[in-house]
Parts: C-alpha cells; structure tokens; sequence
C-alpha cells in the first residue's frame, strides 16, 4: 500500500477528528521506501 492510499485510509477512519499534520507525516512516511 502506498502514502497515499494509507494517509487516505487512515483519514477515512477518522472522520471528522481534528488530525495533526506531523501525524499524517507520520503515517505516509511509514512506507516511503524512497526515503
């Protein structure tokens, strides 16, 4: 799975909660193979 789809995921099991930005970092940053 990628960034995307987990940030995407991840945004749909949270529906309307205040998300912090570092934690979309976060999660999108767990898979990055490239970094």
């Amino acid at each position: 799975m990628g960034a995307k789809e987990k940030v995407l995921e991840y945004l749909k099991q949270h529906l309307n909660k205040w998300i912090h930005n570092q934690e979309l970092r976060k999660i999108s940053m767990a898979n990055d193979t490239r970094a």
